[in-house]
């Protein structure tokens, strides 16, 4: 495995379970968000299991190649639907920037978890 894999594979996985988790369980800080933003508190509960549940592919994809490939592959389609949203919602570069820098950071990691099988 390569160690962009591994590097890229573990600074996501911390990321999205850092903006995943407090989706995921409903806290407060991204409940208030998501309502200022006009989305249904559903929505951004799956949003957060969904990104979770790829951390949890992220690290055993250090292990499990396929995992991780399919983890990140499925945070590419994540961070695309996050930028249609985005697009759709007539929101600033801005606010629609940490999308895209992580649509590019997963889009990384499934170039480099496939080169390296």
């Amino acid at each position: 495995m390569h160690i962009a894999t591994i590097v890229l594979s573990i600074l996501l996985a911390l990321a999205f379970l850092a903006i995943g988790g407090p989706k995921a369980l409903a806290l407060e800080s991204a409940t208030r968000r998501t309502v200022e933003m006009g989305l249904d508190t559903r929505m951004m509960r799956l949003t957060g299991i969904l990104e979770v549940a790829a951390v949890v592919g992220l690290v055993a994809g250090l292990w499990v190649r396929w995992l991780g490939l399919a983890a990140a592959v499925g945070l590419v389609l994540l961070m695309l639907g996050a930028l249609v949203f985005h697009a759709r919602r007539g929101d600033p570069a801005k606010q629609m920037a940490p999308a895209a820098v992580f649509l590019v950071l997963s889009g990384a990691l499934v170039t480099t978890g496939l080169l390296s099988q």
